[in-house]
C-alpha cells in the first residue's frame, strides 16, 4: 500500500491546487448557477478523497474494507466522467483553460494509477477477514504526517467549498423569493 498512499498524496496536492486556484479563486464556481452540477461533483470528490485517505492512513484494508476502498475509487471514476460532462456548460462561453485541463488530465492519470496500485497491492487481502490491518511499510513516519496534514487540508477545503456553495444557493433562493413577493 506504500505506492498507493504516495500516489494518493500526490493526487491530493494536484487536486487541492485545482480547487483553490481554479474552482474557488479564479472562477468562483460555487457562486455560478450554471456550475451547480459540476460543483456537486467536486464536493463528492472531496468527500471520497478524504474518506479514502483516512482509511488508508488508518490501516491496510482487508476483506470488506478492501471493497469499500475499491468502491470509493470506482465512484470517483464515475464522478470524474460526470464532472467532465458538466464542465463545458458551466464554463461557457470561455471554456476550460489549458492549465486547468492539464491539471485535470494529470489528476485523472494519478487517480487511475492510484486505483491500479491499490488493486494490485490489496488483491490478496480482498477475501480475508474484514479489518484495517497495521501497516507493513518501509515509508518514513513523515510520509504519514504528510498524509494527516493532507487529510486535514482536504476536509478544510471540502468545508470551505461546500460552505461557499451552500451560501450561494441560499443567497440565490432569497433573491428569487424577494422578486416573487
Amino acid at each position: 500500500m506504500d505506492i498507493t498512499l504516495i500516489l494518493l498524496l500526490i493526487a491530493g496536492m494536484v487536486g487541492s491546487n485545482d480547487v483553490t486556484h481554479y474552482h474557488i479563486r479564479r472562477f468562483r464556481l460555487y457562486s455560478r448557477p450554471e456550475a451547480a452540477k459540476e460543483e456537486i461533483t467536486h464536493l463528492f470528490r472531496g468527500l471520497v478523497f478524504a474518506v479514502g485517505l483516512a482509511i488508508l492512513l488508518y490501516g491496510r484494508p482487508l476483506g470488506a474494507w478492501y471493497w469499500v476502498v475499491f468502491g470509493l475509487f470506482a465512484f470517483d471514476a464515475i464522478n470524474n466522467v460526470l464532472d467532465v460532462m458538466f464542465e463545458t456548460a458551466s464554463r461557457a462561453p470561455e471554456g476550460v483553460p489549458r492549465g486547468e485541463l492539464v491539471i485535470h488530465y494529470f489528476g485523472t492519470l494519478l487517480m487511475g494509477a492510484t486505483w491500479t496500485a491499490f488493486t494490485l497491492a490489496g488483491w490478496e487481502g480482498r477475501l480475508e477477514a474484514t479489518a484495517l490491518a497495521p501497516h507493513v511499510t518501509v515509508l518514513p513516519d513523515w510520509v504519514f504526517w504528510l498524509g494527516y496534514f493532507s487529510l486535514a487540508t482536504s476536509v478544510v477545503l471540502l468545508l470551505v467549498e461546500g460552505g461557499l456553495f451552500a451560501r450561494a444557493i441560499l443567497a440565490r433562493r432569497a433573491a428569487h423569493e424577494e422578486v416573487h413577493v
